[in-house]
């Protein structure tokens, strides 16, 4: 036998069944739409400045970033004919001066071919004296012959030109010498993400929860004491804007973290970081 039973309804003290307000219930869909035109034209503003600021980071990172003014060079050494020397000793002298030998991994500055006695030399774009190569061939000891690119014979050659040192961009113009993430001490790395960044590896560019608590002792203090800023932060203000403390500039340098972060690893900001 089938039972069927009433459940009671629920009423308030009057004895009417509660229902929801029309006004809440419009109050209730105003709200959600509103809810979801602001992420809507939050993530219409952001894509656009997105794509904006990826472009000014490009345009930014087609030159060096530690790029420096003036580079001194040693003297070229020429080779002639009848000197004593080898074509061993010769390919030495240019891949201390930065070629490379063969062309599977080719130096913007030249590259060489050895084969025994014979040594040919190509200039790449970045030669410092010369754009014409030459062949040079040794033997016993000596140069034999020396001949141009055309098979033109040549008395003598000028070497590439070792980089002695270079001076900075910087007003006092002192020597930098870059260093990558792998020669630095692994203390000196430990020593300044604890102060400046202790989640570095951890988050994404921007560290949310050390933002919120730098804005909470700020309206404690009543006044902006403390800085909520990582080190690709740092690095994004450094490369790319200027040391002005507003709210735009703050949401351009967060644009443009999220850009380094795309481009780089954590080792490689840390490597731009410390090197700037």
């Amino acid at each position: 036998m089938a039972l069927r039973i009433h459940l009671p309804r629920t009423e308030n003290q009057s004895g009417k069944t509660r229902a929801r307000s029309p006004f809440k219930t419009r109050l209730l869909q105003i709200f959600l739409l509103s809810i979801a035109a602001i992420i809507v034209v939050g993530s219409l503003v952001f894509g656009f400045y997105y794509i904006k600021y990826a472009d000014v980071v490009d345009q930014r990172l087609k030159n060096p970033i530690f790029a420096s003014t003036a580079q001194i060079y040693a003297a070229p050494r020429e080779v002639r004919v009848g000197q004593k020397m080898t074509a061993a000793l010769i390919g030495d002298q240019l891949r201390q001066a930065g070629y490379s030998e063969g062309t599977a991994a080719a130096s913007q500055l030249g590259t060489y071919t050895l084969r025994g006695g014979n040594i040919t030399i190509h200039p790449g774009p970045q030669s410092y004296h010369s754009s014409d190569g030459a062949t040079i061939n040794t033997g016993a000891g000596l140069v034999v012959s020396i001949s141009g690119d055309q098979n033109q014979p040549l008395a003598a050659y000028e070497l590439e030109p070792s980089l002695i040192t270079g001076l900075s961009e910087n007003k006092e113009r002192s020597k930098r010498r870059l260093v990558k993430y792998d020669e630095m001490p692994p203390n000196l790395v430990k020593a300044v993400i604890a102060i400046e960044d202790r989640r570095f590896f951890d988050h994404g560019g921007v560290d949310y929860i050390r933002i919120a608590g730098a804005l909470r002792n700020d309206l404690a203090s009543h006044r902006r004491a403390q800085g909520g800023s990582t080190l690709t932060m740092q690095l994004a203000r450094g490369l790319f804007l200027t040391q002005e403390k507003r709210i735009k500039r703050k949401l351009v340098e967060i644009m443009i973290t999220f850009q380094l972060e795309h481009r780089y690893t954590k080792k490689e900001i840390f490597e731009l970081y410390a090197n700037q």
